[in-house]
């Protein structure tokens, strides 16, 4: 009976040094059983590593096993029969009925119906009272020496929750933590125990279970060896704080020493191995590494070349360039064995699989493999979900791209693309025939052919589902469902549909697989059934319990060799011996762990409960900790070089980024650059542009290239300069590329200006045409006016989406509001001076000698008199938009100055005999104003109306002549122009801005023709042209250079604007 340490940092040998002592010991003592226990998931490695070093490749009176196996060896000692385990989807069945029973009782937890992740929550916390040890008397203790507030209440009511489940099981089931505790009960006695010497290796905590567990073989047992991954120079210091990466060692040390002492147990001298890192690795970075990482603030200054930091545009680029790299060290001797993969996102294990599988790689998974990704259960949760949720785009499309629907793969994708550009949502609008005035790109006779099949298998589902208002009827009605759709016939022409892509053996897995499956989950409706039996639940509810369970239902391989790359993450994976380390996902989101808050007990309901001598789960904090040192664990095991990769965007596109640990490492070395993964897609311009030798978003485009790109036709609006201006690249994809994000029908922003833009342009032309003025239209009139011409609007341009549904016909009637209140505001401005309305949406074309620029005038106003006209722009805007005169000077707002020197050289034109003079370039902004006057209707209507003024009074430039502001507003009343000064200009000033206009045009025509694309975006205190750019995942600015290619510009006043182009010369 004696306790022993085996202290030594990562790869230092502690694990040799037990192996070679039990080997020798178990030679020397045959009588005697070594037993060491490790980690389920270590247990084979261990087993391999033990055959190949004894002496005899095989034994008698050694062991390797698990804590549950070790309680398994007790019970057949023992003959004990253990109660049978009630798995989690059973507990979380119970425990929902239970909580639907008891909340009429609680004092705190909501006494409406719960949600089932509120009972996911509540069954971790349940295990957490088990794992720990805490029972009904404790929780009873609690409840009576906690003060009133919201942690006594929550105990309160597990304790209610907690007493009602365990007399449920009582007799009946037991429970995977209490299986420990009933092995616990009974080993002291065994020869298993008595006659042994336990070893235990590769755990850096224990749980309270585990811990009295171990208390009973050191009393029992001839003695217990524990290894710990510490530093010998930080056990020997006996100060280690909380934050520091080897705590939880010390405090699993403190906590074996603490149980040793109190049933005075012989602690033997520690056996402490110091290993020389030039020893232990074959890289020195990678033992430097080891030393420092989360410890030291220390800086390798030497070369860099076994460790590297790779960013990848998406997940499949970082993937392919994992494989790549695995399959030239396979080249050059590397073993498969020598090599691992880690990741701890989980969302990467099929792209994982597949592409290893593509490229020969043989590998092994070391996770249980979700069956969410099976197509079965792919085609049954979409299924349900298409009725539960009223036929929501994402699951109609899971269902059609199962591979189980009746639906052909070409005819989902035919129809997907169907209902994604013209937002079909609402199983009345499937019902609906398909309008072939409306749909002109697509084939309407082969839509609604493929509509009915799908709808054939749905409608049926629908009509029962709808009736089933039990659990028992919803399975019910789901086990009709798949016996109508035949699905084993469906799944066998599935797999014979795949059987060209797929080696046979891994077709014949995936079919396995498949069936294994659908058993599992008839089981679990069984379940369901069995639990809940005639009780009243919700679709939904129904769903949420049934993902639940899938959730729980996984397969496991068991590796069929040895040469494999192991597959694994970063807490539960163990290695050993590992030369070459790859860890993959290094993304933010993914490390650390985001916090999850839970509703039950949260991390201050735990420190109160700890106050009190009760320990649960790790708080969030302390899981970081935990995580920080798993990961050192992980990285520190490689031999001779860890790969680091992380991805821009994430599987849905998203832009994403680098995780701590990155910056963490590059910290450490002087030279260790991130280098970038080339992306794995190349289209036909891609191939083109290599084949040019055009290395990307470095040079300039060749003019034979250029001349392809544009078609010899070389023509853009003002805004495409703008964007130019912006940045050189995203223009270049945008213009030049014709690289568009995918079009969806759906009522934004941009649809509302555009419908905004549509109706406006209308009623002006009405009014033009029949010479009209909105003076002659009172006030029901003008709403009558703008109704009628937004009903038209709408039939004739958006009538599928903006009738469709009550919300879209609610932001309709919303915005006839607006229309309403910008027309009456309109309607004032021209009342009040003496412009009248010329033209809408007025369209020019001018050649700057290869370059066309174009563009397109929302409304141009004049006002005529004897010897001159003067000249109004107005600019529609759905965003709130101010005149900026720096930005005028960084080409990033020529839109107004540059329609105004337009339109004055068309009116020069039309009126040859008058002086034609610019006035006022507006921004009219509406979308602010709809969103902000709602928030007015406390006020009285003189002065609500007074505030409408204000609001739709719009920002422009203004030239500063006493005549010009007459005619804009002969009363001075504040509606047309604002009363500040810092947007009016001289006429020479005026004239400035658009001399500077034109000049910032000619320069980005220049540029553009010179084939720039470099990737340039501007920043201005505040805002960056990356914050809306729809490139930003496939832009990779690392890779020239990063901020040092940002353009910082400074803001400058008008005068520092103006003054270079004040004067008469045309430099």
């Amino acid at each position: 009976m004696s306790l022993r340490f085996v202290v030594g940092q990562a790869k230092s040998g502690k694990t040799d040094h037990i192996a070679d002592e039990i080997i020798r010991e178990s030679i020397k003592n045959p009588h005697i059983n070594y037993n060491l226990i490790v980690p389920d998931q270590f247990k084979l490695e261990m087993e391999s590593l033990f055959i190949k070093k004894h002496p005899d490749h095989g034994f008698f009176n050694i062991d390797i096993l698990g804590f549950n196996r070790a309680a398994h060896r007790i019970f057949e000692e023992r003959r004990y029969k253990p109660m049978p385990v009630l798995d989690e989807m059973g507990r979380l069945l119970l425990l929902r009925k239970i909580y639907e029973e008891s909340k009429e009782e609680f004092l705190f937890y909501d006494k409406r119906a719960a949600r089932i992740g509120f009972i996911k929550e509540i069954k971790s916390v349940i295990s957490e009272f088990m794992q720990f040890g805490v029972n009904e008397d404790i929780l009873e203790k609690l409840e009576k020496e906690l003060p009133s507030g919201l942690t006594m209440a929550k105990i309160h009511d597990m304790k209610i929750i907690y007493e009602k489940f365990l007399k449920r099981i009582e007799g009946e089931y037991s429970t995977s933590e209490h299986m420990l505790l009933e092995a616990y009960a009974i080993m002291g006695d065994t020869e298993f125990v008595k006659n042994s010497v336990f070893y235990i290796d590769d755990f850096s905590t224990f749980t309270p279970i585990q811990l009295m567990v171990i208390e009973k073989l050191l009393v029992c047992s001839r003695g217990v060896t524990v290894t710990v991954p510490m530093p010998v120079s930080v056990y020997k210091s006996y100060n280690c704080k909380p934050h520091e990466l080897f705590f939880i060692c010390r405090d699993m040390m403190d906590s074996l020493s603490a149980i040793a002492d109190k049933n005075h147990i012989l602690k033997e001298e520690a056996v402490m191995i110091e290993a020389d890192s030039s020893e232990s690795y074959e890289s020195p970075e990678l033992g430097f590494l080891m030393e420092n990482l989360f410890r030291h603030k220390a800086e390798y200054t030497e070369e860099c070349d076994n460790i590297g930091i790779y960013e990848a545009n998406t997940p499949l680029d970082e993937i392919r360039f994992v494989a790549n790299r695995i399959m030239d060290l396979c080249d050059k001797g590397v073993h498969f064995s020598d090599i691992a993969v880690i990741c701890d996102n989980h969302d990467y294990d099929d792209l994982i699989y597949r592409t290893f599988n593509n490229c020969g790689i043989r590998s092994y998974l070391d996770v249980r493999k979700s069956c969410f990704i099976n197509p079965y259960v792919s085609f049954l949760r979409s299924a349900l979900k298409i009725v539960a949720d009223n036929f929501c785009y994402e699951d109609v499309m899971s269902y059609l791209k199962s591979g189980l629907s009746s639906v052909e793969e070409d005819d989902s994708s035919y129809l997907d693309r169907y209902i994604f550009t013209f937002n079909l949502k609402g199983y009345k609008k499937y019902l609906e025939n398909i309008n072939k005035n409306k749909v002109t790109n697509f084939d309407v006779e082969r839509l609604e052919a493929i509509k009915k099949d799908f709808l054939d298998d749905i409608i049926p589902l629908r009509e029962g589902l709808k009736k089933a208002k039990t659990c028992e009827k919803i399975v019910e009605v789901i086990k009709a469902f798949v016996e109508r759709c035949d699905i084993d016939e469906r799944i066998d022409a599935f797999f014979d549909n795949i059987s060209e892509v797929f080696p046979a053996s891994e077709l014949l897995t995936l079919k396995d697989e498949t069936i294994r499956i659908r058993e599992a989950i008839d089981e679990l409706l069984e379940q369901m059934c069995r639990i809940m039996e005639s009780e009243v639940i919700s679709l939904e509810d129904f769903c949420a319990i049934l993902d639940t369970g899938l959730e729980m239902i996984s397969i496991a391989h068991i590796p069929v060799q040895k040469d494999l790359v192991m597959v694994g993450d970063i807490r539960r994976t163990r290695l050993y011996d590992t030369r070459y380390i790859f860890l993959i996902g290094a993304n933010n989101t993914i490390i650390p762990k985001s916090k999850n808050i839970s509703p039950v007990l949260s991390d201050r309901d735990k420190s109160i409960l700890k106050a009190h001598d009760v320990k649960l789960a790790p708080s969030s904090t302390e899981l970081a900790y935990i995580e920080r040192f798993n990961l050192y664990s992980i990285l520190v095991k490689a031999k001779k070089e860890l790969c680091i990769t992380y991805a821009r965007t994430d599987l849905d596109g998203k832009a994403i980024h680098s995780a701590y640990i990155i910056e963490n490492i590059r910290n450490l070395y002087k030279k260790l650059d991130i280098k970038s993964v080339q992306s794995a897609g190349e289209n036909e311009w891609i191939t083109y542009l290599k084949a040019h030798e055009y290395t990307p978003r470095y040079d300039n485009l060749k003019p034979e290239l250029l001349n392809k790109l544009w078609n010899n036709t070389y023509e853009a609006s003002v805004s495409n300069i703008e964007s130019f201006y912006s940045c050189n690249y995203t223009f270049f994809l945008k213009y030049s590329m014709r690289l568009k994000t995918k079009q969806v029908q759906e009522v934004d922003s941009r649809i509302l200006g555009t419908l905004y833009h549509n109706v406006c342009e209308n009623i002006t032309r009405m009014l033009i045409d029949e010479k009209k003025s909105l003076s002659d239209y009172d006030d029901d009139a003008l709403k009558e006016l703008i109704n009628a011409t937004a009903d038209k609007t709408v039939l004739e341009k958006y009538e599928d989406i903006m009738i469709s549904q009550n919300r879209n016909q609610f932001l309709l009637n919303k915005l006839k509001e607006i229309l309403y209140l910008s027309f009456d505001a309109m309607k004032l401005q021209l009342s009040l001076g003496s412009y009248k309305l010329q033209s809408a949406e007025r369209k020019f074309r001018r050649a700057l000698d290869e370059f066309v620029i174009k563009g397109s005038v929302d409304r141009v106003d004049l006002c005529e008199k004897d010897k001159e006209v003067l000249v109004k722009i107005v600019d529609y805007k759905t965003y709130d938009k101010k005149v900026q005169f720096f930005r005028i000077f960084y080409g990033l707002d020529l839109q107004l100055p540059l329609y105004m020197k337009q339109i004055l050289e068309i009116e020069k034109l039309n009126h040859p005999d008058k002086e034609v003079k610019p006035a006022a370039v507006f921004y009219n902004i509406f979308m602010k104003k709809m969103l902000e006057l709602d928030k007015e209707d406390a006020r009285d209507e003189e002065s609500l109306k007074k505030k409408y003024y204000e609001q739709y009074r719009p920002a422009g430039i203004v030239v500063s002549d006493e005549d010009v502001l007459q005619s804009l507003d002969d009363q001075g009343t504040g509606y047309v122009y604002g009363s500040r000064g810092k947007t009016r200009v001289s006429g020479e000033e005026f004239d400035a801005i658009l001399k500077l206009a034109q000049t910032k045009l000619e320069l980005g025509a220049e540029e553009i023709l010179s084939g720039s694309i470099a990737t340039n975006p501007y920043r201005i205190k505040g805002e960056m042209a990356c914050d809306r750019c729809d490139y930003v995942g496939i832009c990779n600015l690392n890779d020239v250079g990063g901020v040092k290619n940002i353009r910082k510009l400074k803001k400058l006043s008008k005068e520092e604007v103006l003054e270079p182009y004040m004067s008469d010369s045309e430099d």
